[in-house]
Order: C-alpha cells, then structure tokens, then sequence
C-alpha cells in the first residue's frame, strides 16, 4: 500500500469511527487493569495507564495518533471495509505502548 493510500485510509470517516471505538474499548481494559498482575514495569504501566485516561477525555490528538498507526500498520488493504474488528483490535493493541511512549528498557 502507497503511503498516500494509508493516508487516505487514515482519514476514512468509518475507518475513524472503527478505530475509535477499539481505541476506546483498549483504554476502558488499560485503565482498570492491576499491572503487577500484568507483570509490567510501573513505568510502563503509568505510562500506558496515562494514555487510557487521555484518549478517555476525548484527546483528539491521541486519536489521530492511532488513526494513523493502525493505519500505516494494516498492510495492503484498499479500503477499511475489508477489515475486520479483530484485525483493527490487534493494531491497537500492538500500537498502544509505542503511542503510550513506553522505551524498550520500561517494556522489560
């Protein structure tokens, strides 16, 4: 897929609508989750907890984060219709901690 092909992927109404509604359902988990039963750093866990509450307020700018990483990660896909929710739920989950900011030594 081109990059303006992502790019227009990214500002695809429904694609928008998808993508938000997975990023939001991701921040409800994040937010409530204990992560020392996950097994996370506390660094980690602040780090992604934060985003929870920020794409959970309504941050436009987070959203768009995540538009645009799922996005350019869904490979080579013409429209979002073809997608599946679970393929774009997989996308968030695997962005999360990249938009969260979390460094590889936090992720340990």
């Amino acid at each position: 897929m081109s990059l303006q092909q992502q790019a227009d992927v990214s500002a695809d109404p429904l694609f928008q609508g998808r993508v938000r509604m997975s990023t939001y359902r991701a921040a409800n988990s994040i937010v409530g989750e204990d992560w020392q039963t996950a097994g996370y750093s506390q660094a980690k866990a602040n780090k992604r907890h934060q985003l929870g509450v920020t794409v959970l307020g309504g941050s436009k700018g987070a959203l768009q984060s995540f538009y645009d990483s799922v996005a350019a990660q869904i490979g080579d896909v013409a429209d979002q219709s073809s997608l599946t929710d679970g393929q774009i739920d997989t996308s968030v989950d695997s962005v999360w901690d990249d938009i969260a900011g979390v460094t590889f030594d936090e992720n340990q």
